[in-house]
């Protein structure tokens, strides 16, 4: 008897194709440096309306200071050392950054120390500065929260860059069902899950016979392998 086999997923792939657009706009770029001291033993300063685009560092003083580690992302920068450790950290982050609105600045520290930040623009001339001194009255979280106003930029002369921003992409989305378990499978989920009256040419669970057989979803292998069948490789 001639047995037919069909190449066929048994699993829910759902896909859609969508376009997005994205109306041009102006974006206002700013530069300027934005210096960071702490001597406390970790710090957190977090922008509201400010978005930093892009930065380049450098560590001015406490290159040495133990189990330093910091980092920065789109609205935060961050510095810690070793508990308790008072080394005066200072660290230049000359930035590019967007604002909406009205922007603000929290601080967050460990109870020692003190905690600042200085912002320049290219001319090296200050424009801002704020000051987390020691530890906040009355607080019992260990964060000692402090917020400050950050000035309106736009007044002031930095360096701007207009862009013009359009996005036309067309998106292909898809979701990979994983349903099914083979206890033969030493890969996968190790339980027999959703097939049934499992035959040499046919399952009882399905309409037809998958090429790859009653697998099992969480094989990565077959994972693998339904993908490069979807994308047609």
């Amino acid at each position: 008897m001639k047995k037919t086999f069909y190449v066929a997923l048994i699993l829910s792939v759902a896909f859609f194709k969508a376009t997005l657009f994205i109306s041009p706009q102006q974006i206002v770029i700013y530069k300027a440096t934005f210096v960071v001291s702490t001597t406390s033993d970790w710090t957190t300063l977090t922008f509201y309306n400010l978005t930093i685009l892009s930065s380049n560092h450098s560590i001015i003083m406490g290159r040495d200071a133990p189990q330093l580690e910091y980092s920065i992302s789109f609205n935060q920068i961050g510095i810690s050392k070793k508990p308790y450790d008072g080394t005066n950290v200072t660290i230049k982050f000359d930035v590019k950054f967007s604002v909406e609105g009205i922007s603000s600045l929290l601080i967050r520290k460990g109870d020692i120390g003190n905690t600042s930040l200085k912002v320049y623009d290219e001319n090296r001339r200050e424009i801002f500065s704020a000051f987390s001194i020691g530890h906040v009255p009355g607080d019992t979280t260990g964060l000692n929260p402090r917020t400050f106003y950050l000035p309106l930029f736009e007044n002031l002369k930095l360096k701007q860059i207009s862009l013009t921003r359009v996005l036309r992409k067309r998106l292909v989305l898809s979701f990979y069902y994983p349903w099914y378990g083979n206890p033969q499978n030493v890969y996968g989920s190790g339980i027999l899950w959703h097939w049934e009256d499992i035959g040499y040419d046919s399952i009882g669970s399905s309409t037809h016979y998958p090429l790859l057989g009653s697998y099992d979803s969480q094989d990565t292998k077959v994972i693998e392998a339904h993908i490069k069948m979807y994308r047609g490789i």
